[in-house]
């Protein structure tokens, strides 16, 4: 029972970091009206980086995965512009869709990583992990063609996401040759700094006058910059909480649970900020959704090996399975 309980507080508090960054973001952008992704992704990565080093640093309370400096120069940093890329984008996505649209979109990370790994190593699903695909393509298809609120730029840049976050994982592999397989906050403690670097300066010369200009608005009050503080936490705690459920979890809950998280904050989402969907929107979602959880359910994905997530097979393919559940 205690076992059960403390899984259950785990997945409890996964639920509300994911839920409250994904739909506060969407707040933030439509409803207090800063409209500015790269500022906003760069005050997540900045405070990112500084709870990842007090955790690992100077509290000790995640073990620091040693990292040899020509590595991490050579191989970490290219890494983390993927890896700043992917959040940006989900961002700017976030701007200009509504979350369930975004959330539903999110469905193709999986096609998108198995063809990579087609094109770069060889590696081929297994038939039933590559049927498992169609119905999560053809949903997200079908959502994209009956959203309401569809908008060029907020789809493209949640399919770029998708493609960041795939190219992320296979880069990953070709660079790191699965000798260093990073959890939730050692790879915020590698890859947000090289983030922050790349972020400040596109938010300086993109957008530093339209946030001088939102802070300086007549009705902004002390609130308004609390809560962007705010968001920079739970975005953290997220990750923290990731961290958490990879180490109580195995693959196939983290995606079921996953799964039904994306359900509970699509729901949330529509309820919140009243965007319209039809029912043929509804059935996208729908298929979608299943198609990935069933895809997440199959143990056995790959047919030929070409990739050291194949070959090695073990610890590297569940937790990448349980990061892209969580996303």
């Amino acid at each position: 029972i205690k076992g059960s309980l403390h899984l259950l507080t785990i997945l409890g508090a996964w639920y509300i970091s994911n839920g409250t960054t994904i739909l506060l973001n969407k707040y933030i952008f439509q409803t207090m009206l800063f409209q500015f992704p790269i500022t906003l992704t760069l005050l997540h990565m900045t405070m990112q980086s500084g709870l990842a080093f007090v955790t690992i640093v100077i509290f000790g309370l995640i073990e620091k995965t040693p990292i040899p400096t020509d590595v991490y120069v050579k191989r970490m940093i290219p890494i983390s512009f993927f890896f700043c890329a992917n959040i940006l984008l989900g961002n700017v996505s976030l701007r200009y869709v509504p979350v369930s649209f975004m959330q539903t979109l999110k469905s193709l990370t999986p096609v998108f990583a198995a063809v990579l790994q087609y094109l770069c190593f060889g590696s081929r699903l297994s038939v039933q992990a590559a049927v498992s695909l169609v119905p999560a393509t053809l949903g997200v298809a079908l959502s994209a063609y009956t959203e309401l609120s569809f908008n060029l730029i907020g789809f493209f840049a949640a399919i770029l996401s998708c493609l960041f976050t795939g190219l992320k994982f296979v880069l990953s592999f070709a660079l790191l040759r699965g000798q260093y397989n990073l959890d939730a906050i050692n790879m915020l403690l590698y890859m947000a700094p090289p983030s922050v670097l790349i972020l400040f300066p596109n938010s300086f010369w993109f957008e530093s006058e339209g946030v001088m200009a939102w802070l300086k608005a007549p009705d902004r009050t002390e609130k308004d910059v609390g809560v962007l503080i705010f968001s920079a936490i739970v975005s953290f705690s997220l990750n923290a909480t990731l961290f958490m459920v990879i180490k109580a979890t195995s693959s196939v809950t983290a995606t079921i649970a996953g799964n039904l998280k994306t359900l509970v904050v699509i729901i949330i989402s529509i309820i919140m900020f009243k965007n319209p969907v039809q029912f043929w929107n509804y059935v996208g979602m729908i298929a979608a959704l299943a198609g990935i959880t069933w895809y997440g359910m199959i143990k056995n994905k790959w047919q030929t090996t070409g990739t050291s997530e194949i070959s090695e097979g073990s610890r590297a393919e569940s937790d990448q399975t349980k990061r892209e559940a969580a996303s």
